[in-house]
């Protein structure tokens, strides 16, 4: 019985290889590797600096380096507002992404559930001297999220995430990001991450998978020492 399903399990998974290798033109497989310092400036506001690189190609090309600064700010118990900049560089042109949006966190059951929706606008800016121009692009996402403890340490996290684009006039659904992922926690201060991300792009039609791996590292938060010490004789 045990054989007969893993010949099952492997033919569905030949068939599978088969259709991707067929669809190539239309499939793309990533891999992002990323770095994270997350942080307090006081009480309600938090900031985190970090620097991503992303393959494409299959992963066998550079698609860019990114370096992005973001900042939220608690308002209410459950809601805060976030903003942000994002810098990165390519091969054939650099781009500026600036951010603002809102996020909203609650517990169902022993689920953590975040909402987040951002408005972000992007200049595209070509590297060749003949064509050297910002193009604008404005973007609208909204995502959920799901976090939940399966042992000690460990979280299991799902999140989808469409976008709608702005560009040449035009609104458009550009993507859906899909993503289900581990999160570890190494120590007190430092986590790792790695996902799988899932996204079918409408324009031009694409399915993108991504390999995601990240190291976060938490600075430690300053302790207040509210008793008074005890001056010596």
């Amino acid at each position: 019985m045990r054989i007969n399903i893993l010949k099952y399990i492997f033919l569905v998974a030949f068939i599978h290889v088969i259709n991707i290798t067929k669809a190539q033109n239309n499939n793309d497989f990533r891999a992002w590797m990323s770095f994270e310092v997350n942080g307090n400036i006081s009480k309600k506001l938090t900031f985190s600096i970090k620097a991503q690189s992303r393959f494409d190609q299959q992963m066998t090309q550079l698609r860019g380096i990114y370096y992005s600064v973001d900042l939220s700010r608690k308002i209410k118990k459950k809601w805060s507002i976030e903003g942000g900049l994002r810098f990165n560089t390519s091969n054939t042109w650099n781009s500026l992404r600036m951010r603002i949006g809102f996020d909203k966190k609650f517990k169902l059951n022993k689920t953590d559930i975040s909402l987040r929706g951002l408005y972000q606008v992007q200049f595209n800016e070509f590297g060749f001297p003949e064509n050297y121009r910002n193009i604008q692009v404005s973007s609208a996402r909204f995502k959920i999220q799901a976090e939940r403890k399966l042992v000690k340490h460990l979280k299991l996290k799902i999140y989808s995430e469409p976008l709608w684009r702005k560009e040449f006039g035009e609104v458009y659904l550009r993507r859906i990001r899909n993503s289900i992922g581990l999160d570890y926690k190494l120590n007190k201060n430092l986590s790792a991450e790695i996902s799988y991300l899932f996204q079918p792009q409408f324009s031009p039609k694409k399915t993108v998978s991504i390999i995601n791996l990240e190291l976060s590292y938490d600075l430690p938060r300053k302790k207040k020492n509210d008793k008074k010490k005890s001056k010596e004789p």
